[in-house]
C-alpha cells in the first residue's frame, strides 16, 4: 500500500505533500487533487471472517473514498448511533473490528486493519 499511495501522490495534479507524513498524527489524511480521501484495503490474506477479507485470491483492492461521502450518508464521528449500529452488525456477522482504534481518528492506522482486532495497528507507511 505504501508504494501505491506514493505512486498516486507522485501523479497528484494538486501536488499534495501528504506522503511526507506525519502519518501517526490525527490531522494526517491521504489527499489527491485537493480532495481528502479515506483509503480502505481489502485482501485475500485476511481470514474469511475478517471485515477486510476479499474472496479474490489474486488481487488486493484499495478503495479510495472522498471524506465528505461519510457526511452524505450520516456516518461520521458525530453520529454515534450509526457507528454503533454498524459495529453491532459486523459483530453479529462474526466480523468484529477494533472500534476503539477507529475512534482515535488516526487515519493512517485504520486504512489497513491488522489480521486480528486485538493486534497492533499496521504501520504500512514504514
Amino acid at each position: 500500500m505504501k508504494e501505491a499511495l506514493h505512486s498516486l501522490n507522485a501523479h497528484d495534479p494538486a501536488a499534495s505533500d501528504c506522503m511526507k507524513g506525519p502519518f501517526d498524527a490525527v490531522e494526517w489524511q491521504f489527499e489527491f487533487a485537493d480532495l481528502r480521501l479515506f483509503v480502505n484495503v481489502f485482501a485475500p490474506c485476511y481470514p474469511t471472517n475478517h471485515s477486510k477479507h476479499s474472496q479474490d485470491s489474486e488481487r488486493i483492492f484499495l478503495f479510495l473514498q472522498p471524506e465528505y461521502a461519510f457526511d452524505l450518508c450520516g456516518v461520521n464521528p458525530a453520529n454515534r448511533a450509526a457507528k454503533e449500529l454498524i459495529r453491532t452488525r459486523f459483530r453479529a456477522a462474526g466480523m468484529p473490528y477494533n472500534g476503539e482504534l477507529i475512534d482515535q481518528r488516526i487515519e493512517a492506522q485504520i486504512y489497513m486493519f491488522a489480521l486480528h482486532a486485538s493486534d497492533q495497528p499496521v504501520r504500512w507507511w514504514e
